[in-house]
């Protein structure tokens, strides 16, 4: 899945809605609690 950017809004200490933009090389492992992420490896 590509993700080109996110809405926040009165996110914790962010109390604006504003866009967030990510740039294309940033890679993101995303996934619920306890959900073995830090379990995976780059090969």
């Amino acid at each position: 899945m590509k993700v080109d950017y996110v809405w926040t809004t009165n996110y914790k200490s962010i109390n604006d809605r504003g866009k967030l933009v990510i740039d294309p090389s940033v890679t993101a492992v995303i996934g619920k609690n306890e959900s073995k992420k830090s379990n995976l490896t780059c090969r």
